[in-house]
């Protein structure tokens, strides 16, 4: 199940993990778009990989923009950066934002 990371039920429900080791730059491939669909939101639950969420928001006419870009833990809220420190490798991962979603995944650790 995809992961999303700071929507209520799902990250209430998690159980928290360890904090990201200081220093971890995470090298990260984004897909960033307006607020979903509640329709679409629930079809990403099963989807493992980036490419199925570009298929998915494809064929629902959603627009969205990739991006690569580096992120550092020690700049992120120390939960978030938990959580993200405990996904398993290349899970996929949603932050929502009031501006719209950014759909995630690490592809790259140092």
């Amino acid at each position: 199940m995809m992961l999303a990371l700071a929507w209520g039920p799902v990250f209430a429900a998690a159980a928290p993990a360890a904090p990201a080791a200081a220093g971890v730059i995470y090298t990260v491939e984004q897909l960033q778009t307006a607020p979903l669909p509640p329709g679409v939101e629930k079809q990403l639950g099963p989807l493992h990989s980036l490419k199925a969420v570009e298929d998915l928001l494809k064929a629902n006419y959603i627009a969205f923009n990739w991006r690569r870009v580096d992120v550092r833990s020690s700049q992120l809220d120390p939960q978030l950066a938990g959580r993200i420190a405990s996904l398993p490798p290349g899970e996929v991962f949603i932050i929502p934002s009031t501006q719209g979603v950014s759909i995630n995944v690490i592809v790259g650790r140092r």
